[in-house]
């Protein structure tokens, strides 16, 4: 794990770009405990069979959260992209939006998503939950690595889910 630059931080809510960074803008369409994704990783969605197939899964599993509209084609110009933790053991663990623009930087893309703990002293029911974030990016990235930010707002490499 390695901090995310200061300046960045503080320059970027300026509009301003420092750390040679580029800043990407994040749309985050579905963020639940539950998702039909239960393996963790991170996932593309590239083709329309597979943009269908998501759709159905997220009905069948989305009971107090909207779904994304996703009745249309997929934009050349946006991917999809979905985050899954994999299983977990209660409630309390998920995934928390961080900001609204990803990070570019020397291949590496850090999503603006961490991933949340249980609270210490609170008690939460013991059900298996499967935490994701469904995400829209620009497609013009070339990231050969995407990671998340940790709940202290640090790089976190996505294969250590």
């Amino acid at each position: 794990m390695r901090p995310i630059c200061p300046a960045l931080m503080l320059l970027s809510t300026l509009g301003l770009s420092a750390c040679k960074a580029t800043q990407y803008p994040v749309e985050i369409l579905f963020n639940a405990n539950q998702c039909p994704q239960v393996t963790q990783g991170i996932y593309a969605i590239r083709s329309e069979a597979q943009r269908a197939q998501l759709s159905l899964q997220l009905s069948a599993v989305a009971v107090a959260q909207p779904i994304p509209d996703l009745a249309h084609p997929l934009d050349p110009e946006q991917t999809l992209i979905m985050v899954a933790l994999g299983p977990r053991p209660n409630p309390g663990h998920g995934l928390s939006a961080q900001g609204i623009h990803a990070m570019l930087e020397a291949g590496v893309l850090t999503l603006p998503l961490a991933e949340t703990q249980p609270l210490p002293g609170r008690m939460y029911a013991q059900v298996i939950v499967t935490p994701c974030a469904l995400l829209k990016l620009p497609s013009r990235l070339n990231a050969e690595t995407i990671r998340l930010l940790d709940s202290d707002q640090r790089d976190s490499d996505a294969n250590g889910l």
